[in-house]
């Protein structure tokens, strides 16, 4: 896939370390966008920045986020952008929506019915059995159940939903190429697979 420079400077703020996004939205409120940001980084925004943030937005930018494309194609997945056909419609009305999205695989229609189910990471073996089963009769039913992937109900949720032959996606915190817990790298796996997908800031 190529890209333009303006959506490289997209994905390069947004893989920034989490220390530099204040002060890169700060700029690119002041400079006129992701772009004007990427065309005047200089060694004068040191002094702003700790020395890793620093590192990683140079060389990142010098190689033209090569690391970061990389990693994308061999996970056969793609970004998101804000206002673009494919981003989450009901997720661009938030107050503060992410600019990037990565996914790996492939989202439901925005019409298509969906649920988030979340809950404790040391459920009880009742609450992950009735996860598993409201996440098996939703998905029976055409809804698409939406949950984090961690230890816990959402597991239970995704597991169900995949036995009930229907979609669910995964919402992680961390990217989409470091699926935690590890334990959970089979699942998402089976997520992808089966027609769901892997959504990620990072």
């Amino acid at each position: 896939m190529e890209y333009t420079k303006e959506q490289l400077s997209r994905i390069w703020m947004q893989c920034a370390p989490m220390g530099a996004w204040n002060k890169l939205r700060e700029w690119t409120k002041h400079l006129g966008g992701p772009e004007q940001v990427w065309d005047l980084f200089n060694p004068d925004f040191y002094p702003m920045l700790d020395e890793n943030a620093y590192a990683y937005l140079a060389d990142s930018r010098a190689s033209r986020c090569a690391q970061t494309l990389y990693q994308l194609k061999a996970l056969n997945a793609i970004p998101l952008f804000l206002g673009d056909v494919h981003y989450p419609a009901l997720l661009s009305h938030i107050s503060d929506p992410p600019d990037v999205l990565f996914c790996q695989g492939k989202l439901p229609p925005d019409s298509a019915p969906a649920i988030a189910i979340v809950g404790s990471r040391s459920a009880t073996r009742y609450g992950l059995s009735q996860a598993r089963r409201i996440g098996r009769e939703l998905a029976q039913k055409g809804v698409t159940v939406i949950s984090g992937l961690a230890r816990g109900i959402d597991a239970a949720a995704h597991e169900g939903a995949l036995e009930g032959g229907g979609r669910t996606i995964a919402v992680l915190g961390s990217g989409i190429g470091d699926i935690y817990p590890p334990e959970n790298k089979n699942l998402a796996a089976r997520i992808v697979n089966s027609g769901g997908a892997i959504l990620s800031e990072i």
